[in-house]
């Protein structure tokens, strides 16, 4: 998607964000918060939003036949419930962003309890309200449950490389699966149709996990807490039996180790496994060459 559409997505999903919370029976004190949290750097109301969920809605949707305007509201809620998802990660983190910094972790937490019950509002006003909200509320119950297992800082002999990916397609996959599966329900493709780009979320999420994982154990990703708190991430339980047993410490020596002993290599292999079954797929959504091109700037890309 080129960047004259980046900017009509944008736009347009960022005033209807605006029409549901100027909509929402809030003080205004109460919309301030909930505005603050949007606007966080890369948020949909910030100076620089990235749309990195509306986007897929939009994509899948118009691929299935459908256009912007019938994205748009979906897009937009699935911007906010989001939002408040990395609300909530932040604080069981207990990362420092700067809406803790200014709320307090009380009220950031406030703010995020009504960002998913505004999202679940607006759903519900769409023409594919209640379908798309069993749909949202299913994947959001699954990526709890995966962020539940990821919060639970295991012991090395408990972290294996298949509950790793099992709590990755649980916190992430599910979430990207239900954006693909939303856009295309949008567009009033048949279940069948719409399973088949949940499926092309899950492999994108997937991609995007591991990632992420990898990132976290980069020499320089000293902010990061995935070491620290021994989180059942791909790269860790690789290292467990191959690399490193038995990590207590987050320090220069135990990153570098890990980042040269295979750990980030295999994570970084495991991802493009899914980045080819999500181009197999795409080649079997759609004949269009265009089309393809445009699913296919969904992956995250491997570097």
């Amino acid at each position: 998607m080129g960047t004259t559409d980046d900017m009509t997505l944008s736009t347009a999903v960022a005033e209807y964000v605006k029409h549901l919370i100027c909509s929402a029976p809030v003080t205004p004190s109460y919309r301030a918060a909930l505005e603050a949290a949007l606007a966080l750097p890369g948020n949909i109301l910030s100076d620089a939003p990235n749309t990195r969920w509306a986007r897929p809605v939009w994509m899948c949707c118009t691929v299935a036949g459908g256009h912007l305007a019938q994205a748009v509201p979906v897009g937009a809620v699935l911007e906010i419930f989001m939002v408040a998802l990395d609300v909530l990660d932040d604080v069981e983190d207990d990362e420092e962003t700067p809406l803790r910094a200014d709320l307090g972790s009380a009220r950031a937490l406030n703010a995020s309890t009504g960002l998913l019950f505004l999202a679940q509002q607006g759903l519900l006003n769409t023409s594919v309200g209640l379908e798309a909200g069993t749909i949202l509320l299913h994947a959001a119950l699954q990526s709890c449950s995966g962020q539940h297992a990821d919060l639970d800082s295991q012991p090395p002999q408990l972290r294996t490389l298949e509950t790793a990916l099992a709590v990755a397609a649980g916190k992430s996959a599910s979430l990207v699966a239900v954006a693909c599966r939303l856009g295309a329900l949008a567009a009033a493709a048949d279940s069948t149709t719409q399973q088949l780009y949940a499926q092309l979320g899950w492999y994108i999420g997937m991609m995007a996990q591991l990632i992420n994982d990898i990132k976290a154990v980069h020499p320089n990703a000293t902010a990061k807490t995935d070491i620290v708190l021994s989180r059942p991430t791909l790269p860790l339980a690789y290292a467990d039996v191959h690399v490193l047993p038995k990590i207590h410490t987050d320090d220069a020596t135990t990153r570098m180790r890990l980042w040269t002993g295979g750990a980030a290599y295999l994570t970084w292999a495991v991802a493009d496994v899914y980045r080819r079954h999500a181009l197999g797929l795409i080649s079997g959504l759609t004949v269009d060459s265009g089309s393809r091109k445009r699913l296919a700037t969904l992956l995250p890309i491997l570097s």
